[in-house]
């Protein structure tokens, strides 16, 4: 899978958090999904971009 970019996605049928500020403490009730940003890289074919991402977890 060297020359294959490969992406995996696990829908999650329940609700979201809803914050009241600009951080979110460690769930350990319902569980829920998050947006998240975080540093990391985005590799792309031609390209890549090193900075904040942002995307939906759990």
């Amino acid at each position: 899978m060297h020359d294959k970019i490969c992406f995996v996605q696990f829908l999650h049928p329940g609700g979201e958090h809803r914050p009241s500020g600009d951080f979110m403490p460690w769930n350990v009730d319902d569980h829920r999904r998050k947006f998240l940003v975080a540093p990391g890289v985005a590799q792309g074919h031609q390209d890549h971009h090193q900075g904040d991402l942002v995307f939906w977890a759990e």
